[in-house]
């Protein structure tokens, strides 16, 4: 018995060909200095009343941050470490959560939730 071979879907051929040409766009700016590249971390802290409104808006959340092609990872057992964090004393004690940013279109942070 062979094992089956999953070649994916061709039907998101023109898609990945249109991120390609993005993303190749991108570093010509970034070569020539057209553009900067930025190493970055966001935290963000969601408030709620009961945890279905807190579930709904970690789904909206989510969903608007996976449409910008950020990486969401979530402070599981890391609580206290997220609240120090976030709270205005400049001390970041959590690592390992940087991503690279562009300046240009694709590192718009203003959104409302």
């Amino acid at each position: 018995m062979q094992p089956i071979q999953d070649n994916g879907n061709i039907l998101h051929l023109p898609e990945l060909e249109k991120q390609i040409g993005d993303l190749e766009d991108l570093r010509m700016l970034i070569q020539t200095n057209q553009d900067k590249l930025f190493f970055a971390t966001i935290f963000i802290s969601l408030n709620a009343e009961t945890i279905e409104e807190l579930n709904e808006k970690t789904k909206i959340l989510e969903s608007e941050l996976n449409k910008k092609t950020a990486m969401i990872r979530t402070l599981t057992f890391r609580q206290l470490e997220g609240y120090k964090t976030i709270l205005p004393s400049g001390e970041i004690p959590i690592s390992n959560f940087e991503r690279n940013m562009v300046a240009g279109r694709y590192c718009d942070t203003n959104s409302n939730f």
